[in-house]
């Protein structure tokens, strides 16, 4: 509410409801869970690249304002992401685990 004899100006108005909207503002947190979920079922390369956007997001998130949307996505990209290295290894290494066979010469 305005007091009298001064007038409300728009920009104080919009500065205000702009600061508001940072202060509780997850996106990158809830960006970073979102890559996390979809970087575990398409673990291998896509889920490396995935997962290393995933975490930078979270971190972004947790340097911003540290919440539990960043928390919960460092950690499941952090998941995706030794699970996507695990299995990229182990198609190079030992393709038969994973039903892989080559054709032999």
């Amino acid at each position: 509410m305005a007091k009298r004899g001064r007038p409300i100006s728009q920009g104080h108005v919009a500065h205000a409801s702009v600061n508001s909207v940072r202060a509780s503002d997850n996106s990158f947190g809830v960006a970073s869970v979102t890559l996390g979920v979809i970087s575990l079922p398409v673990a291998g390369l896509l889920g490396v690249i995935y997962s290393i956007v995933g975490l930078v997001f979270g971190i972004v998130q947790q340097r911003r304002r540290s919440g539990s949307w960043a928390t919960a996505g460092i950690v499941l990209n952090t998941i995706a992401l030794l699970l996507s290295i695990i299995l990229i290894l182990i198609s190079i290494l030992k393709p038969e685990l994973l039903g892989i066979s080559y054709p032999t010469p």
